[in-house]
């Protein structure tokens, strides 16, 4: 299993989880005493350069799962 492909995410999922990075993002905005106002925009309101950034940092966190799934013989 060492020299398993990692798996190619398809676009929703991928939307998907920039959402969640995004939802996870405003959350944490919020809770703060004097947020910026662009640290409040929701996913659908984005650029597409900012989905990017949150899409990137999905697929990544998701990718650890996924390697960590396989070397834990989950996957």
């Amino acid at each position: 299993m060492a020299n398993q492909q990692p798996p190619t995410l398809p676009d929703d999922l991928l939307e998907r989880l920039g959402e969640m990075v995004r939802d996870v993002w405003v959350e944490w905005a919020k809770r703060q005493p004097d947020p910026k106002e662009s640290w409040l925009i929701p996913w659908a309101q984005l650029d597409s350069a900012q989905r990017e950034v949150d899409v990137l940092i999905g697929r990544a966190l998701y990718m650890a799962g996924y390697e960590d799934g396989l070397r834990d013989g989950l996957a």
